[in-house]
């Protein structure tokens, strides 16, 4: 649904995050939107592999969530952008301009 909602923008899709990794060492990407509870692995391993592996990449994530974070898990994203979920196109789009902007500067 979400890459329908950006569909002015280029974008690539996965339900996996070993997948999205390999999208995301073969293209560049200006954001990269990841939902901390997904099958298998969530948005807490894919920012600890961009940790260690990717750091260029952590000024890019932006975390969606319809859960609660408990507060262990709140520490780790506190310093990226959520968005809670269900959110208006206007909220992803108010987020990305923002990312957009910061890296401009």
């Amino acid at each position: 649904i979400v890459i329908e909602m950006l569909s002015d923008h280029s974008c690539n899709g996965s339900t996996n995050i070993d997948d999205a990794i390999g999208m995301m060492q073969d293209k560049r990407y200006d954001f990269i939107l990841c939902d901390i509870i997904m099958p298998i692995k969530g948005g807490k391993d894919l920012l600890q592999y961009c940790e260690k592996n990717m750091p260029d990449l952590l000024s890019k994530l932006i975390f969606m969530t319809g859960g609660t974070i408990t507060l262990k898990t709140d520490n780790c994203f506190q310093k990226y952008p959520m968005i809670q979920k269900p959110f208006r196109m206007q909220v992803l789009l108010s987020c990305i301009a923002q990312m957009t902007q910061r890296e401009t500067t």
